[in-house]
C-alpha cells in the first residue's frame, strides 16, 4: 500500500523539507519512517491505527506520548518532540482543521502530522499559526 504526503493544500506525493524550527526530531524524519512502514498499517478503526502508529513509533526509535494532554480539550492521539501526530479515519475536513488550530494554538506544539485514510483531508493548510501541517494520506487501509 502506498502512502502520500506532504504539506496539505493540493500536494500528495510531494515530501518538501519543514522548516528547520520544527522539532528536535523534524517533521521530515517522522514522516519517512512512517512512509517506509505505512504498508504494515492495517486498521479497521482508529484504534486500531493508533496502536499501528505507536508499534511502528516505537520500532523507529522515536519517543511518542500518547494522548498528550495540551488541555482538558486537545490531546493529539501522540507528541513526539514537538510534533502533534492526529490519526483520522473518519470526520469532515472542517472539523479536523479546527482541531488542528487548536493544537497549534498550544506553545509546545510545532507542527501537526495528520495520518489518515480520508482524502478529504488532504485539504488542509499547509501551514497554520505559522507551523507547519503536513498530511499523510493511506489510502485502502481497510
Amino acid at each position: 500500500m502506498a502512502s502520500q504526503l506532504g504539506p496539505g493544500r493540493g500536494t500528495d506525493a510531494v515530501m518538501q523539507e519543514p522548516p528547520a524550527a520544527a522539532s528536535e526530531v523534524t517533521l521530515t524524519e517522522l514522516t519517512r519512517a512512517i512512509s517506509r512502514r505505512s504498508g504494515e498499517l492495517r486498521f479497521a478503526t482508529e484504534r486500531d491505527l493508533q496502536a499501528g502508529v505507536a508499534a511502528l513509533l516505537a520500532a523507529e526509535g522515536f519517543t511518542a506520548e500518547p494522548q498528550a494532554r495540551l488541555s482538558p480539550l486537545d490531546r493529539p492521539d501522540f507528541l513526539v518532540d514537538g510534533v502533534a501526530v492526529e490519526l483520522k479515519v473518519k470526520g469532515g475536513a472542517p472539523e479536523l482543521e479546527r482541531q488542528v488550530t487548536r493544537y497549534l494554538g498550544h506553545d509546545q506544539v510545532l507542527a501537526v502530522l495528520v495520518i489518515t485514510n480520508r482524502s478529504r483531508h488532504r485539504g488542509l493548510p499547509g501551514q497554520i499559526n505559522g507551523k507547519p501541517v503536513w498530511v499523510m494520506w493511506i489510502p485502502g487501509a481497510f
